[in-house]
Parts: structure tokens; C-alpha cells; sequence
């Protein structure tokens, strides 16, 4: 069984740009997504902070006396979930100053979950462009080391929740004069250092937009022109909707999304006096906002979105990923041909796409790729959290006896011996495996898991298919993600 997958996986041809494959979906373009408002004073300040010059004409000279100081800058942006850090940071990231100023932009995201050899790796992997093979921590902070040095650096660290983010800058101190980090999170307590080669600003707090500006932006994202021949009637419904979304950008875009479908009165006063308005919930908490644009997608959107909690936070997916995935988890109609149920699933992507529960997150190596905001995540994870598992080193031991699907994230052979608790699950029907998960723990996974029926393996150090798949009796498809040099290059679905 293994050789004939390998000869499959060989053979198969995976087109040059994987995004073609079909053609019928609407096309993805930067304008399907509102434009920024009412951080414009926030960004000139962020510039400021970080020494970036006012004009190119200047670029290399620093604007600001902190930057010029030998320490590592630090500049923290704090905020509620929802309210706009990474957007303020990505504005600041792709500044046509910033870009200039700085000759080495790197974006990493932290999430809840830390792990210093990974992020180390990742960073180094987005600054040269190629997959990084190294496993060892000490080599890696000293290839991060030599890499840094006389390099005037931006380094994103996009949502962390511990201070563990200081061990990750220990190579950053070789970078050159100027050079800066940028850390996004929820509680200005992660921020504390005690180093004293790094010089901390103080933070940018992130409040909810102003009432005017907010209204402007809410009305772009759900659909609300001025010239529409009801605009009178929904106007003043927007405008109570509006007023209890607390100023936050993301609960505009995810209800604006909902709002936009359909533009009549009933639809909007619906929405307007939904019950999900009444759940307890903080003052600042915008999760009922997130429930109530979940609950209006039709049944078949909620089964393909929800599946999506078995991914970790800020996992970057393609909408080739996703169709194809569908389409192994049996949630799109059997049709005439495969390209026909490749069809429905990337439409079934386009329409969560566009009703705002993907976020476009770049066009790197010309291939798309879409994240689910952190708390529409949590959102899925409370849905699916007795069907679906994020496995990692540190939490295998909370896995719930009645799982269905398990995504392996990060487990490294020692840990592969402490599988057995796995090897119990007799409701287990699929397996997803990470890039980073290594070979030894996937040839574990595929003795003791005989039971399942999916399973889905990338290419990236896995050279080859492992022999003992033979024992997956019951496997009914088979997944094989390509990688090369940490891209994404394709999926082969191979139903058994």
C-alpha cells in the first residue's frame, strides 16, 4: 500500500500556480476588503517611535533620538481582542517608509501557544525565503545570530500571551542600531522585561474607533450607500446595531458581512433584536457578535467553517487546502466528478470568504492565504470541542475519549512515546499531521491508530510515506500536502 501512494504522489501533476484549478469561483481581489479607518494618527505615531524618516528622501537617516540608541526597540501595541493590533501593525509593516528604512522585515505570529525552537525557525525561514532543517535550539539562535547582524530589522511579534517572547530576542541583540520589534497583545503584563539590552516604549493602547468614524466604517462593511431606495429604514436599525458593537473593527467587518446579504428591512431588524444580544458577556466582549454571524450561516457553511477549529490559531490556509479537505470529510455533495465537488467546495470557501469569516492575510510565493481571526476561532473551538483536538507536546494529555479528528501540530519522537492515551481512542476517524511534526511520530501514530479513516500527511521532511500505513485497514482517503521550501504547492486527495 505505501509504494503504490508513493508512486500516486510522484506522479501526480500539481499545476504551477494551484489557485487555477478552478475557475468558476469569484476571484479574490485587496478591494474586497473595507480600507483602514481612524488609525491614521496612531500609525505617524508608531512611525515616530520607531525613528522611520517622514520622507524617502531622508531614508537611512533616523527621525528619532530612541532609535539611535544601541538597545533593541520594543514597541508594544496593547489592545482588546477585536479592536485592530494587528491591522494598526500591519499598517505600520507595509508603510512605504517603513518599508524603506528598514532592510529586513520579518512577521511571526505567537498565538497562546509558545514554542522558541519553532518561532526561531520561522523566523529565520521568512527572512531568507528557504525551509530551515535545522533541529537544534543552540544552532538555530546562532544562525538567527549571524543572520541579524548588521541588519536593520523589523520583527513582528503578532499576539503573544506570556513573556517567553524575550527568550526568542536573544539573537536579536547583533542586529544594527535602529532596529525594532513590534509585539501585539491583549495584556500590557506580557510586556514586562527584565533584560537590559532591549528598551521598551511605551505602548500604544488600542481603543474602539470614534462614534463618526465608526459609523462611516460600519456602513462600508455592511453594504449601507446612501443612495439605496431604503436607506431611511435601515439607517436608523444600523445605527442601534452599530451602537452596540463597542467601536471594534472586527465585530463591523464579521456583522457587516451578515448585514450585506441582504438589504430589507426584516432581515436587519432580525438581527436587530436576535437573543444572542443577550448573552452574558463582558462590557468590552464582543463574542455575541461573532455567535450571532455564525448562527445565520446555512447548515452546510457551519460544517465546513466549524471543521476548521482543528487547525491552531493564525493557521494560514489556501482555499485549495480547505476544498479539498471538504471534500475528504465527505461535508460536499457527491456529484458526477471530482472537479464538480472541487467547484462547490472553493464556492462554499468564497461565500465565508466574503461574509468575513476568512481575513486575507497575503499573496506570498502567488499563492492566497486566509486566517480566522483568534476570537471566531475560539468561537469554532466551543462548537466542535468534543469532535475536534489541536494536539501539541504539552496537551496530549487532555484529549477527550470521544474525539473524532485530531490535528497534530508539534510532537517530537520522545513525545511519540507517550501515545497510548491516543491509541485508546476507538471514536477517532480522522488524522491530520503537521510539516512540523517529525517522521518517528508519524510512523507511531500510523501503528497504534488502525481504526481511522482519513489521513492527511505533508511532504515537507517527509521524504517518503511511511510503510507501516498498511495497517490503516480502514482508511478510506488519503491526503498528501506538497511543501517546498516552506510554500504551499499543492494537494493530492487519493480516496482509497
Amino acid at each position: 500500500m505505501s509504494e503504490e501512494l508513493e508512486k500516486i504522489c510522484n506522479n501526480f501533476s500539481i499545476p504551477e500556480n494551484p489557485n487555477e484549478f478552478s475557475r468558476t469561483a469569484r476571484p479574490f481581489t485587496s478591494s474586497d476588503h473595507p480600507k483602514i479607518y481612524g488609525r491614521e494618527k496612531e500609525l505617524d505615531h508608531a512611525k515616530s517611535l520607531l525613528g522611520v524618516p517622514k520622507s524617502d528622501l531622508f531614508i537611512g537617516e533616523s527621525s528619532s533620538i530612541i532609535a539611535k540608541k544601541r538597545k533593541l526597540v520594543i514597541l508594544p501595541i496593547v489592545g482588546m481582542g477585536g479592536v485592530g493590533k494587528t491591522t494598526l501593525a500591519q499598517m505600520v509593516y507595509k508603510d512605504k517608509n517603513v518599508q524603506s528604512y528598514f532592510n529586513l522585515k520579518v512577521w511571526v505570529c505567537v498565538s497562546d501557544q509558545f514554542d522558541l525552537e519553532r518561532l526561531t525557525k520561522e523566523i529565520i525561514q521568512c527572512a531568507t525565503g528557504n525551509e530551515c532543517n535545522v533541529t537544534n535550539l543552540d544552532l538555530l539562535q546562532e544562525t538567527l545570530k549571524k543572520l541579524v547582524k548588521y541588519e536593520r530589522i523589523l520583527l513582528v511579534l503578532d499576539d503573544i500571551w506570556s513573556t517567553d517572547w524575550q527568550r526568542l530576542l536573544g539573537p536579536m541583540i547583533e542586529a544594527s542600531d535602529g532596529s525594532a520589534v513590534i509585539l501585539t497583545t491583549r495584556d500590557p503584563e506580557h510586556i514586562e522585561c527584565t533584560g537590559g539590552d532591549m528598551n521598551i516604549l511605551d505602548f500604544i493602547r488600542l481603543e474602539g474607533l470614534e462614534e463618526n468614524i465608526y459609523w462611516d466604517f460600519f456602513k462600508v462593511c455592511s453594504g449601507l450607500e446612501v443612495d439605496s431606495e431604503n436607506y431611511i429604514q435601515l439607517e436608523n436599525i444600523g445605527r442601534e446595531i452599530c451602537s452596540r458593537l463597542k467601536g471594534f473593527p472586527l465585530a463591523a467587518i464579521t456583522l457587516g458581512g451578515l448585514l450585506r446579504k441582504r438589504l430589507d428591512e426584516q432581515h436587519w431588524i432580525n438581527i436587530r433584536d436576535s437573543k444572542m444580544w443577550e448573552l452574558k458577556h463582558g462590557e468590552h466582549d464582543i463574542m455575541p457578535v461573532l455567535q450571532l454571524s455564525y448562527q445565520y450561516l446555512p447548515s452546510h457553511l457551519k460544517k465546513c467553517f466549524s471543521f476548521c477549529s482543528l487547525y491552531p490559531k493564525d493557521h494560514e490556509f489556501t482555499s485549495i487546502e480547505l476544498a479539498k479537505l471538504w471534500i475528504m470529510y465527505r461535508f460536499i455533495p457527491v456529484q458526477e466528478s471530482l472537479k464538480r465537488m472541487e467547484d462547490i467546495a472553493l464556492g462554499y470557501f468564497h461565500e465565508l470568504k466574503n461574509s468575513c469569516f476568512f481575513h486575507y492575510k497575503d499573496n506570498s510565493y502567488g499563492i492566497e492565504k486566509f486566517v480566522i481571526h483568534d476570537l471566531m476561532h475560539d468561537v469554532c473551538q466551543s462548537i466542535t470541542k468534543d469532535e475536534c483536538y489541536c494536539l501539541e507536546d504539552e496537551n496530549i494529555g487532555k484529549i477527550s475519549l470521544n474525539i473524532y479528528h485530531i490535528y497534530v501540530f508539534d510532537m517530537n519522537p520522545v513525545a511519540a512515546q507517550n501515545l497510548r492515551k491516543m491509541f485508546k481512542l476507538k471514536k477517532l476517524q480522522s488524522l491530520v499531521v503537521s510539516p512540523y511534526c517529525s517522521f518517528g511520530a508519524i510512523k507511531s501514530l500510523c501503528h497504534g491508530l488502525k481504526s481511522i479513516r482519513r489521513l492527511s500527511l505533508p511532504s515537507g521532511k517527509i521524504k517518503k510515506i511511511p510503510e507501516n500505513i498498511g495497517n490503516l485497514k480502514h482508511l478510506q482517503y488519503f491526503g498528501h500536502f506538497r511543501h517546498t521550501n516552506s510554500k504551499f504547492t499543492g494537494f493530492i486527495l487519493y480516496p482509497l
